[in-house]
Formats: structure tokens, sequence, C-alpha cells
């Protein structure tokens, strides 16, 4: 179907530069991209002043082709899918991701990938899975989709989730009104599919985070917490997941509004390790910090081999510009702030290359509503950095963000 949202393509990485005048340095001046290589602050996409692109979402297929979405505030809501040939030098936006179910829209919090590395149900190895909330006025659906022809076409596959609509205020006080759910990011794991997100809907807590399971993509098992804690009025939020090997453990990120923190951080980032991907209820939520500032807000993880014996664990969150580092296998006090010339976002997606794990994928977009400069928009763009080469530069504290536009 054709929408009049790629319409709006035609604004994108031509009349981008113009809007950014006071950019730190590294980010002015920029050549084009060279194919797989490191550069910095790429512009996929510029939206108009009538648009807003945030919360991105890296798959990478097989061959080597990187599929991109974001959340656009198009009516109806839609998951533009960018897609990259060359290691993300350039880009074309390729295909939407739609609401073929609900009639409402695709709004917000997309997931994209994993790809299938074999069949789950009707569906073969080498589909690509994505999900997202579909939001009315009474009611919201996590739904799951599949492609089967490398991200040119999406299908419904099945609903995981049902919660209230954007009707109600979030579940601070308890009212049955707020009981969304939010934020799902997918894993695949032995023939088993599982769709994480945030969960207002336990009337023992204000937040917690949950997962289903389904072994055909369309009988969804019954809900399983992963962080719940005791106080109702924690709100522990988005989830990802990535595996370490050396560790033979998955890491969970989240961030834990009404958790600890001693630097004035709201939104404190938290991690959990556990030998399966389906059991982090049981183990025990870590703050990330360096220094005393701890990593803030809508946290995202990858495990890559590069860096040394343990490989390195990265997490990128929202507070900050620059992105946090551990090379001993998630121990405590070995986190580093390292720079990279992308940047700060609401969830930024981080993605390891297949072909070169010493490259590493950041994209970022707009910050949660408000927080940006009034007036600014957001363009959609892309980082790549060598983890070796950041490695070899002096760690730092995590710096501030300085807002530039």
């Amino acid at each position: 179907m054709q929408l009049k949202t790629l319409a709006l393509a035609a604004t994108a990485v031509a009349t981008a530069a113009a809007q950014f005048q006071n950019l730190p340095p590294g980010y002015t001046n920029r050549t084009k991209p060279r194919p797989f290589s490191t550069f910095g602050f790429n512009i996929i996409y510029q939206p108009d002043y009538h648009h807003n692109i945030i919360y991105p979402r890296i798959v990478e297929l097989d061959c080597g082709v990187i599929l991109a979405t974001a959340s656009l505030n198009t009516t109806p809501g839609v998951f533009p899918v960018f897609r990259s040939k060359d290691g993300g030098a350039s880009w074309t936006w390729f295909s939407n991701i739609t609401d073929q179910h609900n009639g409402l829209g695709m709004d917000a919090q997309p997931a994209l990938g994993p790809v299938l590395p074999a069949a789950v149900g009707d569906w073969p190895a080498g589909t690509i899975l994505a999900s997202g909330n579909s939001w009315g006025n009474s009611s919201g659906f996590i739904d799951l989709y599949g492609s089967k022809d490398k991200g040119k076409t999406w299908q419904y596959i099945s609903n995981v989730a049902k919660g209230a609509g954007l009707g109600g205020g979030l579940n601070l006080t308890g009212d049955t009104n707020g009981n969304h759910i939010f934020e799902p990011t997918i894993w695949y794991d032995n023939g088993t599919v599982g769709v994480f997100y945030s969960d207002e809907r336990d009337p023992a807590h204000s937040q917690k985070l949950s997962h289903q399971v389904s072994t055909d993509l369309v009988n969804w098992g019954p809900v399983v917490d992963d962080v719940a804690f005791p106080r109702w009025s924690d709100r522990p939020g988005m989830t990802t997941v990535a595996y370490v090997p050396p560790l033979k453990q998955y890491i969970l990120t989240h961030e834990y509004p009404g958790g600890e923190s001693w630097n004035g951080e709201n939104y404190p980032v938290h991690y959990r390790l556990s030998s399966s991907p389906w059991a982090f209820n049981n183990a025990t939520s870590i703050p990330l910090s360096v220094n005393g500032r701890q990593a803030g807000s809508s946290p995202t993880v990858v495990w890559t081999p590069a860096g040394g014996p343990n490989g390195t664990i990265i997490v990128s969150d929202a507070t900050y510009s620059d992105v946090f580092m551990n090379r001993f296998a998630g121990q405590p006090d070995m986190w580093e702030a390292h720079a990279i010339a992308q940047p700060d976002g609401y969830s930024r997606a981080l993605h390891v290359m297949r072909h070169n794990p010493d490259h590493i994928m950041i994209m970022g977009a707009a910050h949660w509503p408000g927080a940006d400069v009034p007036g600014a928009v957001r363009p959609l763009s892309v980082t790549v950095f060598s983890v070796e080469e950041t490695l070899r530069r002096p760690p730092r504290d995590a710096y501030p963000v300085n807002r530039y536009w």
C-alpha cells in the first residue's frame, strides 16, 4: 500500500545539514561515508517541521543488508523501513510496517528483528520479525509482524498482549485506566520466540517487566515476570537483551524509575545476568555507573567479541552521548564511558556488524517529546565506530549531554 508518508522522504538527507549550525566539533563538515567504514552522524532521514521520528531499531540480514526503522508520527502511524546495502553509508526508504489488524496505526516503540535462523511454526528461516505499539483511545496492542521477502512486505502474524489505550494516564496511582503495555523487544532462543515488554496491568505493581513466549508465533504462553520490584511505585522499563558467550549468560538492561539515584538521575540504568533469557526474575538488578555517574534512561545493549578475551558489553543510554563499555564480563566496577560521534537521543539502537564485529552501529533520532530544544527537528542518523579504536582512547567520566539543537 502506498502511503503519503513516502512523500516525506524527499525532505531527507539533502536538506538536513542546514538545520544544524551549532553542532559540536566532529559533527560539521562531514564527508560522505565510505561503504563499510567507520563514520559519524550520517543522516538517514530528516523529517519536516510537522513530523517527528524517534526510537530507532536495527536488524542485519545474512547477506549483509541492514534494515532500520523508527516511529514516525504520521496519521495513521507507520514504522518506515530504511535499507542500506553498504554498511550504513547510504540508505533508501524501502517499505513501511503498517497496522493490518486493529485499524489504529503503528504508533510507537518499534521492535525490529531478529531474523529467524530456523523455521518457527509456519514462518521459515530467514523471516524477519517486527513488533510495536498499536494504540487507540481505549485499547493498546503489541502485535507480531513478519517479512518473508527481506523487508519488502510485512504481514500480521498474531497479537501478543493487549492493554489500555491512550485515554488513560500512566499507572501511577493504581487507576485501572493506566494499564498500558509498552516497549516490546523480540528474542529468539532454540526454537522459541519471546516478546519482552513493560507491563502496567498487574495490580501489585505500578509497572513491571514481563515476557511471553511462543513456539509457533500464534499461541503465546502466560505472562512471566522479568523485573518486578516489591515496592508498588517502582517502574522498571525498556527491556533489551543480549547474549554474552564468555559468561554463557544473557544480559538484560532496564531503566529503573524509583531506584536509588546518587547523582540526580531519575531513570538510572540497571542490568541483570541470567543463564536463561526466560529467567531474569531470579537475578539481581545491578546499577550501571562510572565514577559515581549513573547511566540514565532508555538503555540498549549488545555484546561483541572485539575488545579483549571477554569481548565487550556495550550499553547506550539517553542521558549521555557517550557509550558505556565493559571488557570484564559485566563486573560492576569495570564500566568505562567512551566518546563516540553520535548525538544523544531517546532509546538509541545498537548493532554489532555481522561481518566485522569490531564495528558497532549506533542509531539515534529525537528525544522524548519536550526534551529537545523547542522548534528543533531531529533527524534519524547513524554512526559506525570501531571498538578497538574507541578503547584505545582514554575513558572519561560520562560527560553530561549538551543540547546542541
